[in-house]
């Protein structure tokens, strides 16, 4: 019905062609994508929650084979456990909220962003990036100063199906701020350039969507470096600043290049001991927004097989072979409903 108002089609249409015109999954496995979506929201709730303690119990106890429960299903069908994703509360606020003590720039566009980078005199610049390659998620950080050499520290997250290049970009913020704490003499003003806008604007509601954790991580070691700062009566001003990244700036392409080595495996992660804490207490835990995104396509190849099985297969493939896909929906984008009803039935 749905896919019928949308199209305009007749009523007498088969179903899967009408999803692939309106490029809305099929039924069943739109089911399971709001299925998979309640089990992350499940395991992904914070210790204070009622429902915590049930889910731990119903974690430990998966043997059980009669009597299951709707949330024994849920988990087992998912192959889902709690404690391996990150946790997100987003009915309270994190007690970082109000202390940020970094300031960010986002220049109106890409050419005043180089000319800024080009006319930038702080002492110590750092470039941070994240970056998914070869299946696996890495973040680097790499500091220049005059008179030495460049200093960086790399991290792999792990592997694409349970991180996301944001997570490496915010790690990469927390590695540029622990290769400042490692400096000898803190020089201010002290400039972090990163080439991702949402990281830099993340600061903004930490702990409230997916990756907030890494985000407090940031805000607490920046709040740190401030706190020393004014014990030994110094001046501390860190800006966060967005830098278009491939646009041939030697720091960016290195940091990009660290990160992309990263991502290769766990033995190009720098030691332990030069890490922030945080990194060393074990794998990062599992990204709420990868998982999703990973079972978002994993129903879309299931769509296509059974696309593929389907008597008007052979038919559509000459007309959009792309199909299922979102084609038709923006090719009628600016049409009027009664052309798209014609073009449709057509």
């Amino acid at each position: 019905m749905a896919a019928t108002s949308i199209t305009g089609a007749m009523r007498t249409t088969a179903t899967d062609i009408l999803d692939n015109h309106a490029y809305l999954l099929p039924i069943p496995l739109l089911l399971q994508k709001h299925c998979h979506q309640a089990a992350l929201r499940l395991i992904s709730l914070p210790q204070r929650h009622p429902l915590h303690r049930h889910l731990w119990h119903i974690a430990k106890h998966t043997d059980i084979l009669r009597h299951r429960t709707s949330t024994h299903n849920l988990l087992d069908t998912f192959q889902l456990t709690p404690g391996e994703v990150e946790t997100i509360d987003s009915t309270n606020r994190s007690k970082y909220a109000r202390s940020v003590t970094y300031e960010t720039h986002i220049a109106k566009d890409k050419a005043k962003a180089i000319k800024e980078h080009d006319e930038l005199q702080d002492v110590i610049k750092i470039y941070t990036d994240g970056s998914a390659h070869d299946g696996g998620v890495g973040a680097a950080a790499v500091l220049y100063r005059p008179g030495q050499d460049p200093r960086s520290l790399t991290y792999h997250l792990g592997s694409d199906k349970h991180h996301t290049v944001y997570e490496a970009e915010i790690v990469g913020l927390t590695l540029a701020v622990k290769l400042i704490m490692k400096e000898a003499r803190i020089i201010s003003p002290i400039s972090i350039m990163i080439d991702n806008k949402a990281a830099i604007q993340s600061g903004a509601s930490p702990s409230t969507s997916a990756g907030g954790y890494l985000i407090d991580q940031f805000i607490r070691m920046t709040n740190a470096i401030s706190d020393k700062c004014k014990e030994n009566d110094l001046d501390s001003w860190i800006t966060v600043r967005w830098i278009p990244g491939h646009a041939g700036i030697p720091g960016n392409e290195k940091a990009d290049e660290e990160a992309k080595r990263a991502a290769e495996g766990e033995d190009q992660s720098s030691p332990k001991r030069q890490l922030p804490r945080y990194l060393g207490k074990g794998p990062l835990p599992h990204s709420i927004s990868a998982l999703k995104q990973w079972h978002q396509e994993a129903l879309k190849r299931r769509w296509r097989s059974q696309w593929e099985k389907s008597p008007r297969f052979a038919r559509a493939k000459v007309i959009d072979a792309s199909m299922p896909s979102p084609n038709f929906m923006k090719l009628a984008d600016s049409l009027p409903k009664y052309q798209t009803s014609i073009y449709t039935q057509l």
